[in-house]
């Protein structure tokens, strides 16, 4: 025999006769008790007898026989009397005729009394049937239990007739097997569980039958009980170790469950699998155990070996599968490598993982049961990987400058000890470059040599003579990168190292030259000297293919002009130019920018730089004076000429 659970809680449909289907039926009604009672058992691991004594004869009588509230027919005899002679007192007082009643009301009044008797009647016989039943000692005509008539039968008789039929050895090689929707099953015989059956218990249950109710309900029982067969059946509380049952029940729900979860999700490393399935709820262990419960029962009844299929609630489609917490832990944010200005080091690269969450749940929505939904993961390549920033690093030559030193010792030695500061000075993104505090203060102490320097427009000795070389070389090789600019002097002479608008004048405590580094990466300041040349380069990293060209525009020209001094350090009519003069020039200079295809994209002003004009200055010999000149012009005496050139 086979059976169907159509849902969680055991409803099934038995494939034999409609007989036997009723029977199963009502088998039911009693099932949900004797499940709870084994589920008891179960906690407690030894099976108990929940077996109910009938209540005594005196109980049942003192418990069901009402008071007789009914007239007597003196009573009725009486009222009618009384009746009667209250209506001739009243027509004697009245003086009035006594007339015949109307015929229409005399028919209303006869078919009243009419309903009244068959009412008073069927009443009495109602009760008289209820003491009747109250006074049986038998069961109920037409009871039969597990096919066995045991109609009109005492407590005794139907115990010894159950006994001669065999019902105690139904439970005897009986056997269930219960099968999943995945087709797993596991069989429970009745010696497995040692299914015992009482037929003393069923005796006195069936006797109880129609004994249960009301007074009137037991006698319409009984009236119903003379019409039609009544079936019983699970009389018994099943004796049995439905520990076992239960051990079963959990095993297989519990494995069933985990085969549902395997099936239903899958992720690799790209794509989401899910198996829309058979749309069933994780199996409920108590509903399993309860179906082996009641199929034992009916096996007990059928005396044979039923398959019933455990089929679990259908699951919600909504709650099918929570796609937003499959995006929660599939989904990882790209990050492109970059150097973070905060720890000074290359942030590490994470290839990006997602998928599209809204066409994964309209793809879910549409599948049907038992099918396959593929929802594609797609993997989002990082801007920049780790090592391509690396390899980023100090990659590019951002701007470079050489410019030519004098052969003067002192001189040269200055700029040396500043190219010992400076070289390989890194600039992280953010930074700014200090000449002064880099180099520091130009001391003897510190090694710094004298030679010419600018001071007030002219050149005078002075300690760290030529260092301005350096400055104005590092911000040569600035314009012709897009680093920001800070801070910047022009000298107030020009310079004979760069062309106007390319030099940067420092002087300790008063004027310094700085720029920022304004890009992603770090920059590295290079500087060195071979021979007579002085090279700096900004090291650093160029992501866009472009040129910076340096153009200087003169604005105006100043001429120098020209001072004669008579000395005495030279003959009469001797000349000797000790300042050959400059010319004052005021520039400006430009960037140009221009693209890997050779256009030109901007043309940026940097800025205007005056320079003032130096004069000439040239030393006569003093001529002799003539006679008549009572005061000669003073003698000026020649200073010492220097070796070459002055520069700063």
């Amino acid at each position: 025999m086979k059976l169907i659970s159509s849902s969680s809680k055991g409803k099934r449909t038995n494939s034999t006769s409609s007989n036997n289907t009723s029977r199963y039926a009502a088998s039911r009604r009693q099932s949900a008790t004797n499940s709870d009672s084994l589920r008891n058992q179960s906690s407690t691991g030894r099976p108990s007898s929940a077996r109910g004594q009938s209540p005594s004869r005196n109980q049942r009588d003192g418990s069901r026989r009402p008071a007789s509230n009914a007239p007597s027919s003196n009573g009725r005899r009486n009222a009618s009397r009384n009746v009667n002679n209250n209506v001739s007192d009243n027509a004697r007082t009245d003086g009035s005729s006594r007339r015949p009643p109307k015929r229409k009301g005399r028919g209303i009044k006869v078919a009243l009394i009419i309903i009244l008797v068959v009412a008073v009647l069927c009443a009495g016989a109602i009760v008289a049937l209820g003491f009747y039943v109250d006074s049986l000692e038998t069961n109920f005509p037409n009871v039969w239990i597990n096919n066995i008539d045991v109609s009109q039968l005492s407590i005794a008789e139907t115990t010894q007739r159950l006994i001669d039929s065999g019902f105690e050895e139904n439970a005897v090689g009986i056997a269930v097997t219960i099968v999943f929707p995945d087709e797993t099953s596991f069989t429970v015989s009745g010696d497995d569980v040692g299914l015992s059956l009482d037929a003393a218990e069923a005796a006195r249950n069936a006797f109880e039958f129609g004994r249960s109710e009301s007074f009137f309900g037991n006698a319409i029982t009984y009236a119903n009980s003379r019409i039609s067969r009544t079936d019983l059946t699970n009389l018994n509380t099943p004796q049995m170790d439905s520990s076992i049952v239960s051990q079963f029940a959990d095993e297989y729900a519990v494995q069933f469950n985990a085969t549902l979860l395997d099936n239903e999700l899958e992720i690799t490393e790209d794509s989401i699998i899910i198996a829309k399935g058979s749309g069933f709820s994780p199996a409920s262990s108590e509903d399993v155990f309860d179906l082996a419960i009641s199929t034992l029962m009916l096996a007990v009844e059928e005396h044979e070996h039923i398959t019933a299929e455990y089929v679990p609630a259908a699951s919600d489609a909504d709650d099918f599968v929570d796609l937003s917490a499959i995006f929660e832990y599939v989904h990882i944010d790209v990050v492109s490598s970059r150097f973070d200005i905060e720890s000074r080091s290359v942030i590490e690269s994470v290839h990006g993982r997602s998928f599209d969450l809204a066409e994964a749940e309209r793809m879910v929505a549409n599948a049907t049961y038992g099918e396959t939904v593929v929802i594609p993961i797609y993997t989002i390549e990082p801007e920049y990987t780790t090592e391509e920033i690396e390899a980023l690093l100090f990659r590019d030559v951002l701007g470079q400058s050489t410019t030519t030193m004098t052969n003067n010792a002192n001189r040269t030695r200055n700029i040396e000890l500043t190219v010992e500061h400076i070289a390989d000075t890194v600039l992280y993104p953010g930074d700014i470059f200090s000449f002064n505090d880099i180099v520091g203060q130009r001391t003897a102490a510190r090694g710094f040599q004298e030679a010419m320097i600018i001071a007030d427009g002219r050149f005078v000795p002075g300690l760290g003579g030529g260092i301005c070389q350096t400055s104005s070389t590092i911000f040569d090789a600035l314009l012709r990168t897009t680093l920001e600019v800070v801070e910047r002097r022009n000298h107030r002479l020009t310079v004979n190292y760069l062309p106007p608008g390319r030099d940067a004048t420092v002087a300790w405590g008063q004027t310094d030259f700085r720029f920022r580094n304004n890009s992603d990466f770090p920059v590295r300041v290079e500087a060195e000297i071979n021979g007579l040349e002085l090279t700096v380069r900004l090291i650093g990293t160029r992501l866009e293919d472009y040129r910076i060209e340096i153009e200087g525009v003169i604005l105006s020209r100043t001429n120098f002009s020209v001072v004669e001094r008579i000395t005495d350090d030279l003959e009469p009519g001797q000349t000797y130019v000790f300042s050959p003069g400059m010319n004052g020039v005021t520039a400006e200079i430009f960037q140009r920018k221009y693209n890997s295809d050779g256009e030109l994209i901007s043309r940026t002003s940097v800025g205007i730089s005056v320079y003032n004009p130096q004069q000439r200055i040239i030393y006569v010999g003093r001529q002799p004076p003539p006679v008549y000149d009572p005061e000669p012009p003073p003698s000026e005496p020649i200073p010492e000429p220097p070796e070459e050139l002055p520069e700063n």
